[in-house]
Order: C-alpha cells, then sequence, then structure tokens
C-alpha cells in the first residue's frame, strides 16, 4: 500500500486510501489502518482479504487456480504478517460453507505469500535471541553466535535507539541481550494474546474473530521465504559488515532498516533474522512449516530478488535451501 509521511505525497484521489507508517499504529506493515484523512480507513490486511474475495467470484475469474501475493522489504513484513492473522481460513481449510460467509476464499484457489528480505517478524513465544556485538574504532566489531532464550529485558542494557543503535547503550557483563524492551512481545514484534484482548494491538486484530485458531492454522498456510544471501549490514546499528555485504559498507542510505530493539532482538541483520525466524517456527510448531531459500549474489535489491524468485522453478542454481 503506498504510505505517506508529508503533504507532497497527499493524494488528489477522494477515494484513495494511505497509510502514515507511524510506529505501530499507522504501519501497514503490520496490518494498521489507513490514514483517517485519505480516502477511507481500513486495515492493510483487510485490503488482501477483500482483493482475496473479490478473486475467489467464480462469475468473474472462472479460471483463477492461483493467487499470489508477493513483497519486498517492508512489503514482505505485511505479507508474512497477513499470512499469520489473515481472518481467512487456509486455502486448504476452505469448503463452499466458509466461502460463502465470506471465512475464506472459495475451495480450489491456491493462496500463495511469497516474502522477500522481511526486515522483522512477529513471533509467538516470548523466547529472543541472545548476542552482544563487542568493539570499538580501533578493533573490528564481532557479535556473538546467538542462542534462543527466554527473554528478560533486565538482561539486555537501557537507551538502544535507531539514531545511536549501540552508541547509546553501556554494556556490563551481566548483559546477555543487545538491548532491553520492556515492550518486547507487543504487536507487531511479538503477539502477545492479553495485549490484543486490551486493545494494545492494531484494530484488524482487536476485531479478530479468533487469533489464536490463525496462529493455530498457520502451518496450512502456503507462505515462501526468500532472502539475499548479501543482505548482512545493520547501517549505523552495529558498526560491522560481513565481508559479502552487497555494498560493502553498513552506510549504505538508499533503504531503511529496522533498527528498534526488537527488531534488533530477532538478529543483526536481516538474513541473520531469517534464518532465526524459521529455527523459532520450528521450536514453536515442533516441525519446519514452509519453505525458504538463500538467493545468491543478491542483496537487498529488490529488482534481482523478484526476478530470481520468479524463475526458481526454472534456476535451481540461483538459490540454496535456509
Amino acid at each position: 500500500p503506498p504510505s505517506n509521511d508529508d503533504d507532497s505525497m497527499a493524494t488528489d484521489v477522494a477515494t484513495d486510501v494511505w497509510w502514515n507508517d507511524t510506529e505501530d499504529w499507522g504501519d501497514f506493515r503490520g496490518g494498521a489502518s489507513s490514514d483517517p484523512q485519505s480516502g477511507g480507513v481500513i486495515s492493510s490486511f483487510e485490503v488482501l482479504d477483500l482483493l482475496l474475495l473479490h478473486l475467489s467470484d467464480l462469475s468473474k475469474f472462472p479460471f483463477l487456480s492461483k493467487v499470489v501475493i508477493l513483497g519486498h522489504g517492508g512489503g514482505a513484513q505485511m505479507v508474512v504478517r497477513h499470512a499469520l492473522f489473515t481472518r481467512l481460513l487456509p486455502s486448504g481449510l476452505s469448503s463452499r460453507e466458509t466461502w460463502l460467509r465470506g471465512d475464506s476464499t472459495r475451495p480450489g484457489l491456491q493462496v500463495l505469500h511469497m516474502a522477500g528480505n522481511p526486515g522483522s517478524y512477529t513471533y509467538l513465544d516470548t523466547h529472543r535471541w541472545a548476542y552482544t556485538c563487542q568493539g570499538d574504532s580501533t578493533s573490528p566489531f564481532t557479535c556473538e553466535e546467538a542462542e534462543y532464550r527466554r527473554y528478560d529485558p533486565r538482561l539486555g542494557p537501557e537507551g538502544w535507539t535507531e539514531e545511536l543503535g549501540y552508541k547509546g547503550v553501556n554494556y556490563t557483563s551481566e548483559h546477555e541481550f543487545l538491548c532491553g524492551d520492556k515492550n518486547f512481545h507487543s504487536f507487531k514484534y511479538g503477539l502477545d494474546i492479553s495485549g490484543v484482548a486490551s486493545g494494545n494491538a492494531v484494530p484488524y486484530l482487536r476485531a479478530h474473530p479468533n487469533v489464536s485458531l490463525a496462529v493455530d492454522s498457520f502451518p496450512n498456510r502456503d507462505l515462501f521465504l526468500f532472502v539475499g544471501e548479501n543482505d548482512t549490514c545493520s547501517l549505523h546499528l552495529v558498526p560491522r559488515c560481513e565481508a559479502n555485504c552487497f555494498k560493502k559498507r553498513c552506510g549504505y542510505p538508499h533503504h531503511t532498516f529496522d533498527g528498534l530493539c526488537g527488531a534488533m532482538l530477532q538478529g543483526v541483520n536481516r538474513m541473520a533474522r531469517a534464518t532465526y525466524w524459521l529455527r523459532h517456527l520450528e521450536k514453536f510448531y515442533g516441525r519446519r512449516v514452509m519453505q525458504a531459500l538463500v538467493i545468491r549474489n543478491a542483496g537487498h535489491e529488490p529488482d534481482k530478488m523478484m526476478k530470481t524468485a520468479l524463475r526458481l522453478s526454472e534456476d535451481a542454481e540461483a538459490a540454496r535451501a535456509l
């Protein structure tokens, strides 16, 4: 969905809707509602739901057998979270009755979610990845191998911000996590069901008929994750660039990187976050629940990622399993 950070991007079409990107209640990546000053108020997730229901209309699309929802970067975050929390039942669980009620797409219509290089994910338990990074201007920064542990905000230093990153905190031997955040499990980085019930979530989730059922049904979704093997930088937040980073330096300015503590607890860069989220899902569900591939010789480059994703079935050498 289009976003609008200032009046210069305002639409002239009265029916157009846009998102203002405020954290978190205007963020389309988390299913937030569009800006009230736009042409209407609707969740980005509801937009996708309505599109899928429209495409299920046999009178309009009698030969349609498959729908692909594809996104990269911020768009991929929306795709992943929609796959987790859409109110529509998975394709394989739909029936004529659920379709006619508007609770699912029509039977036989496959819905595939494809997400490339998401910047963050939604965790379903209170574990996060414990690691710290050390170094200074005279020695290379190194980050420990992350361990999956129950998160305690007291074991991470206070003061982490997107503006300062590691420069805003003081690490001691007691710190096991990169940063401390008491709201780490609030949506969109986590899923505190009690918080959803009390209103601490976007309106789409607050009005959801059964969030727990959506989470339980996630393994039945068709979700395909693909990540660039060179998407390994953290901008200025941690002065450390992997040798294979596609820009060879961490200060490249052409796109943003989610550096809030809730995201950093998921990994130091996008490649790490994808790897760790898959491990999280395996631990949560007790089995592997989705497909994921690493795209060779690609970083945070949407054109290269999208083109490669579309030809994966024909070019097995372009990717490897994650």
